[in-house]
């Protein structure tokens, strides 16, 4: 029984693979000059993201064609974040599983902190140049006190 789930992942990367999918740990990409189309899996759940609702549909049904599957609509939480829709993408809010953590401990009302913040501040999206991933974390490696794998 302990080798069940290495066999699903398994036959469910051979699907995503026979299908024109690469994968990338658990997010598996279909990309056709403009159209494409993303599965992002953990464990049993599925989101599944693309540019168009047919590419969208299409993917379903091979999925549904291989496995005993429930389509549970437009996501609006995965994984204990909720997911908003602008007109610029997506937007990933972890208040929801915040708040339920402080429920749980009975914490939500007590000891509210207020944070100051300059009311004129406004940010603005970065514009600058792109530094490297890799030279960032060589420069305040001195400062990082656990591993990211």
């Amino acid at each position: 029984m302990k080798q069940v789930p290495k066999l699903w992942h398994e036959k469910f990367d051979n699907v995503m693979l026979s299908n024109g999918f690469d994968i990338n740990k658990c997010v598996y990409i279909k990309n056709m000059n403009t159209i494409y189309v993303i599965v992002c899996l953990y464990i049993d759940d599925m989101l599944i993201c693309g540019s168009n609702a047919n590419i969208i549909k299409t993917t379903k049904q091979i999925l549904t064609s291989k496995f005993d599957m429930k389509d549970m609509g437009i996501a609006y939480v995965i994984l204990e974040m909720k997911i908003s829709k602008t007109y610029d993408g997506l937007i990933l809010y972890q208040c929801h599983y915040n708040d339920k953590i402080l429920n749980k401990f009975d914490k939500n009302e007590k000891n509210i902190a207020k944070t100051l913040i300059d009311v004129n501040l406004h940010l603005s999206k970065n514009i600058g140049d792109v530094i490297s991933q890799v030279e960032y974390l060589n420069h305040w490696k001195s400062y990082v006190f656990y591993e990211l794998y």
